[in-house]
């Protein structure tokens, strides 16, 4: 079977919104809205409850969550396509059934499909999972044809990797 070839670069903007989406994944809110309740608990459990107390601490987990967080993401984004070679130059993904390989000016990578958690297709692109934050962004146009995004996701499910179309 002919290997899948991809074309990939990635922009700021896209890398950006991957990034926040990986950051505000359901476990991290449940974990923090959890923390939440634990700290009203302490706050409140030996002292009389008021409102003011209330809307103070919803007003710093809002802080945290909804400004000092996206704005950490954004700049460690920043960073990383300055400092990291082959977030701004075009790859090239050669996707066959045992591996995926990765060829760029800066990088030249392997990945067996063992390491792979997870596919998930977006309205333009795919990315393959490989950790909480470690991704590869395939982008729907950089296929030579649509029967080549058929193939990629009959080999992820032919190897048992979870699939989402979110």
């Amino acid at each position: 079977m002919e290997d899948i070839k991809v074309t990939s670069a990635i922009d700021f903007k896209t890398y950006l919104i991957i990034s926040l989406r990986a950051s505000y994944n359901r476990s991290l809110v449940i974990l923090t809205i959890i923390a939440f309740a634990f700290l009203q608990y302490s706050t409140f459990s030996d002292s009389a409850f008021t409102w003011k107390d209330e809307v103070f601490l919803i007003s710093i987990y809002g802080g945290i969550l909804g400004i000092v967080l996206p704005l950490t993401i954004y700049f460690k984004c920043k960073h990383n396509m300055k400092t990291v070679p082959y977030l701004s130059e075009t790859l090239l993904y050669i996707v066959n059934d045992e591996k995926i390989e990765v060829k760029g000016d800066s990088i030249s990578n392997s990945t067996n499909w063992q390491y792979v958690t997870k596919l998930i297709e977006r309205e333009k692109y795919f990315l393959l999972r490989r950790a909480a934050r470690n991704f590869n962004y395939l982008p729907k146009d950089g296929f030579q044809s649509k029967e080549d995004m058929n193939r990629l996701k009959a080999i992820a499910k032919e190897k048992g990797i979870k699939f989402s179309y979110k």
